[in-house]
């Protein structure tokens, strides 16, 4: 992943997040599988009123910020970092491998959702319909993670595919 696609998901993420009115430096996130949990404290540069109408298309902001958050967290929690972009219909948004691979070989995949403002139900509801959205890749019998970040009360509920 090139720096100024991190910048992008990053300011995607900052929009997201001032949007549910929270304030740079005083957000701490969540993250985990739902019972073991980690906390990390958001920061970013306040955001500007070209970047709110640049990502004014809450849908796109919120699942590229999703993005740029979850693949942090996964860094974090695995060790392992984006290698690649996955293509269409392959049932997840990243390849993941280890960062001391100068092959950069696939060692994961990483499928990751975005929700503005949600509750447990609707994120226990969009990990289900991610688990069944990465089966069709499930014949590449690599670990599969999803991703599903809530910016409301910010989260990044992370857990393994069964």
């Amino acid at each position: 992943m090139t720096a100024t696609h991190g910048r992008f998901l990053g300011e995607a993420a900052a929009v997201c997040l001032e949007a549910q009115n929270h304030s740079p430096e005083m957000v701490a996130l969540r993250a985990g599988d739902g019972i073991i949990r980690q906390e990390y404290r958001l920061v970013w540069e306040p955001c500007t009123d070209q970047q709110r109408r640049c990502y004014r298309d809450f849908r796109n902001a919120t699942e590229w910020g999703a993005c740029g958050i979850a693949i942090e967290v996964t860094r974090e929690l695995t060790g392992l970092v984006v290698v690649d972009r996955s293509w269409q219909y392959t049932g997840f948004d990243y390849w993941l491998g280890r960062n001391d691979d100068p092959a950069l070989t696939y060692a994961a995949r990483l499928e990751v959702s975005g929700i503005l403002d949600g509750q447990e139900e609707t994120i226990r509801t969009r990990l289900r319909s991610k688990f069944g959205q990465m089966e069709q890749s499930d014949d590449l019998r690599l670990p599969g993670y999803v991703a599903i970040v809530e910016f409301s009360e910010p989260e990044a509920r992370f857990v393994v595919k069964p």
